[in-house]
């Protein structure tokens, strides 16, 4: 085995290829199309260190070098450091010092969150926004020959014929809890109505937002037992990794016509907090 697996932020799938473990051939052909590099040193001396001059057997596509190196005076601490190819863009978090060490939680969290951004940021930055800019291009273009002109015209005139509109009050929650802190959280609330979403904005480190967002569907009935139920869904915002989905409800109209209180469960069927959200039927 020449690969380690694991995953962070409950979601994140990271894999790591060991080059200890590794032939010639397979270092050059798997770490030499990783865009970020870790290297550890199990020296706490520092009479070893890294020369970066060797990034350039690696090939163009390694963009983001990190080093981590326990120190020799305290156990269980870790200093880490960063670089990159000057033709990156800055990214979060910033480096710590050089004489800051860490433990190992911290170590890890920060090396993960630096790391993710760093290969999110080389997309954007030469040579590598090519392989993402390219093909949306031509993707672009291939949509705008499946559909000219003429048809989006007559999907333009067929909006207008939209009947009523259902307006969704999403007002505040309560007992909002995420998997990812034991603490206060940053909610947000998607709802989604006829294959159509919208959402909140975030509420930042609470467990009782109040969004007083209102959000607006057209529909083609004014009978709330015409329409189809609403998926309302909660989410953690995070900055550094995917946002995580807190609980789910499927409510249809007519139960929101009155101001309710509406549990949000996550897929275990445990309820993670509750929102209180009211309907409207409004004339076109």
């Amino acid at each position: 085995m020449n690969t380690y697996y694991t995953s962070w932020k409950g979601g994140i799938q990271i894999m790591f290829h060991m080059t200890p473990w590794m032939t010639a051939e397979q270092h050059r052909r798997l770490i030499g199309n990783d865009i970020c590099v870790l290297v550890y040193f199990d020296d706490p001396t520092g009479k070893h260190s890294f020369q970066p001059d060797v990034i350039h057997n690696l090939g163009t596509v390694p963009q983001v070098f990190a080093t981590v190196t326990p120190t020799s005076t305290e156990p269980g601490q870790y200093r880490v450091g960063f670089f990159n190819r000057p033709n990156m863009k800055q990214y979060p978090p910033l480096p710590p010092p050089m004489d800051y060490s860490m433990d190992f939680l911290t170590t890890r969290e920060y090396l993960f969150a630096k790391l993710y951004n760093g290969m999110h940021t080389s997309n954007h930055c030469p040579p590598l926004n090519r392989l993402f800019q390219v093909p949306r291009a031509a993707a672009i273009e291939e949509l705008g020959r499946r559909y000219p002109p003429k048809p989006r015209r007559e999907l333009e005139n067929s909006v207008k014929e939209v009947g009523p509109w259902l307006s969704v009050d999403i007002m505040n929650g309560k007992d909002i809890r995420s998997s990812r802190s034991s603490g206060l959280c940053n909610p947000y609330v998607t709802i989604t109505f006829d294959n159509k979403d919208q959402k909140t904005p975030v509420q930042r480190k609470t467990n009782s937002p109040s969004w007083d967002a209102t959000v607006k569907f057209p529909t083609r009935s004014s009978r709330v037992e015409d329409l189809e139920p609403l998926i309302i869904k909660c989410w953690e915002w995070d900055r550094f990794a995917t946002d995580e989905l807190i609980g789910t409800a499927k409510v249809s109209v007519a139960q929101l016509q009155t101001a309710s209180w509406v549990e949000l469960k996550n897929a275990q069927g445990v309820v993670n907090g509750e929102i209180y959200i009211k309907i409207a039927i409004e004339a076109n």
